[in-house]
């Protein structure tokens, strides 16, 4: 598959994807990821977004967080259905962490976690239903880690494909896929329609990348995006909340209206800032909302 290929094909998966999401609610949705809200239960986090005027959630389904597919019965899975429902929001995503540079037993227990989250998915009801994941590895492996990650990749893809879902990677700058080009070199590698990219900007800002190019070169396989913002203190790189760094986001969102992307825009507490001492996710979400709601209406 030529790029030329790789971009027409990817991009007419993510309007695809996101069509359904379209239709619901024309342009840009802004959403909370409940990530950030693990210490919350389940009801209150989604009644905290809906009271902020959020249009959808993503749901965690790491071990300890609402969304852990272990420990959801059929009926607590409907019951949460119905309360998504009754709130008027959408699960736009289901946040799993299942690194590819885990050792072969590790591996394999990840595409169970990984079917298992597609199951969830489908018992929610979800309008496009999608997992998202980091691919670990550390900062400076991405030599010795691509191949590996490629052909790991690609069984995800048919995974994807028989769980009729969505399998998203995630670059991160703490990781070995810390660059976008690694991001669509990996997708070129593993060749699946039912795979595609989480665009989070806080992991390419503050480092030599620009906004716009890093947008246009990811675009064709973004099919949801994270915000969140990015510091430099005592020269470490710090999340922190959308806002508080140098994103501009009435620019941001303009861009992602030009480009006609349609979906959840999510905001993404990072554990640097849910850890912190006196830490309140439902005061975050409504700091979040007050924020950028404005500006992705405009």
């Amino acid at each position: 598959m030529t790029r030329r290929e790789f971009s027409s094909s990817f991009l007419a998966a993510a309007l695809l994807a996101n069509r359904s999401l379209a239709d619901a609610k024309p342009g840009l949705s802004l959403g909370f990821s409940l990530y950030g809200m693990k210490t919350l239960p389940v009801a209150e986090a989604i009644a905290a977004c809906a009271k902020f005027k959020y249009g959808s959630v993503e749901l965690a389904c790491m071990p300890g967080w609402h969304g852990d597919p272990e420990k959801l019965t059929k009926e607590a899975r409907s019951d949460l259905a119905k309360t998504l429902r009754d709130a008027n929001l959408t699960a736009a995503c289901l946040m799993e962490s299942t690194p590819l540079d885990a050792d072969d037993k590790k591996h394999r227990e990840n595409l169970d976690r990984l079917k298992r989250a597609a199951e969830l998915a489908h018992d929610l009801g979800m309008p496009t239903p999608q997992i998202e994941t980091v691919l670990g590895g550390k900062p400076g492996e991405w030599e010795t880690r691509k191949n590996q990650f490629a052909e790991r990749l690609a069984g995800w893809g048919k995974l994807a494909e028989s769980a009729k879902v969505g399998i998203l990677i995630k670059p991160h700058r703490m990781q070995a896929t810390t660059d976008p080009a690694h991001v669509v070199w990996l997708l070129e590698q593993a060749n699946s329609k039912h795979l595609g990219s989480v665009f989070d900007w806080s992991h390419f800002e503050q480092r030599d990348y620009k906004l716009t190019d890093t947008l246009k070169l990811l675009l064709p396989s973004i099919r949801f995006i994270h915000v969140k913002d990015t510091i430099i203190e005592k020269e470490k790189a710090m999340f922190v909340l959308p806002g508080k760094g140098s994103t501009d986001y009435l620019a941001y969102f303009k861009l992602l209206n030009e480009a006609k992307f349609t979906g959840s825009v999510c905001v993404e507490v990072s554990a640097q800032v849910f850890n912190e001492k006196g830490y309140d996710p439902v005061a975050a979400a409504r700091e979040c909302a007050e924020k950028l709601l404005p500006a992705i209406n405009t």
